[in-house]
């Protein structure tokens, strides 16, 4: 889920929630660049990141969805 957007100053954030298989939930910040972003329309967010960008537990979500972040 996005949580909020913030800036680092040269780029803006995404800032992702999401709860692991035990339920805890993490938050996680996503540069808001193009070729990682892919679309962010009606409030739901496309990513395309590089392998190895994500946290693990993430990344094994992001495939199982097939690169859709809500």
């Amino acid at each position: 889920v996005v949580e909020g957007i913030s800036s680092n100053g040269p780029q803006d954030l995404f800032e992702l929630l999401w709860r692991d298989a035990r339920g805890k939930k993490h938050r996680y910040l996503v540069p808001a660049v193009p070729g990682i972003v892919v679309d962010f329309t009606a409030g739901r967010l496309r990513l395309d990141p590089p392998i190895g960008m994500l946290p693990e537990a993430l990344e094994a979500e992001f495939a199982e969805t097939e690169g859709g972040v809500a």
